[in-house]
């Protein structure tokens, strides 16, 4: 077994055994940054922006591991003075695409409300590759929908364009990348970890 190959299943060993939710909330697990560090220089692909790799990088990818957390995680489950049932992170995922010779992302989460449903969370945005790793992110557009499981109601999706005189830029580093795991590194240093999503298989018809 390879070096990368040992660090690699070492690494996802140690997330699996953390709680889901503590996996995406700030929390501090040196051992899991210290193996991505490690990983990282041992990259299969070390120009993962450069368009011939762009096979390898689109497609969804869910997040399994983010060592401080995200802009959505951070924000939920802060200390407070009363005692409020906590929300419950289903799932984070980023689908990245091209279109017209453009990097798009849609960054996604689902949260379970206690007692009311779920909420699905959508940002919509470009990569703009700066170099052969790094992308400036503008995100253009933010999406919301509201399931109230306890009524079976879903109700229509919200779509809020952002004007441009409020984006903001972010810096996204893909540290790492192989067939199925890829790292980010933000601006501030927050490392992600996620593994990509079987495709989608299309059952043939049976004329029906």
């Amino acid at each position: 077994m390879s070096d990368s190959t040992s660090i690699k299943t070492a690494l996802l060993a140690q997330i699996q055994q953390l709680d889901p939710q503590d996996a995406l909330l700030p929390s501090g697990h040196p051992e899991i940054d210290e193996a991505i560090a490690q990983l990282e220089p041992l990259t299969p692909i070390a120009q993962p922006l450069d368009s011939e790799h762009w096979s390898q990088l689109l497609g969804t990818w869910t997040l399994i591991y983010a060592s401080r957390g995200t802009v959505v995680t951070r924000r939920i489950n802060q200390p407070s003075s009363f005692e409020l049932p906590k929300v419950q992170i289903q799932q984070v995922w980023q689908t990245l695409s091209s279109e017209a010779g453009q990097l798009l992302t849609e960054n996604g989460a689902k949260l379970i409300l206690p007692v009311l449903g779920s909420l699905k969370l959508l940002a919509h945005g470009v990569w703009t590759p700066t170099d052969d790793q790094t992308a400036t992110v503008t995100f253009h557009k933010f999406v919301f929908q509201l399931t109230v499981s306890t009524l079976g109601w879903q109700l229509p999706q919200l779509t809020l364009p952002i004007p441009s005189f409020w984006q903001r830029e972010a810096t996204w580093i893909t540290s790492y990348l192989d067939h199925n795991l890829r790292f980010g590194r933000g601006a501030t240093g927050n490392l992600f970890v996620f593994v990509k999503d079987a495709p989608t298989q299309t059952l043939p018809s049976d004329g029906l």
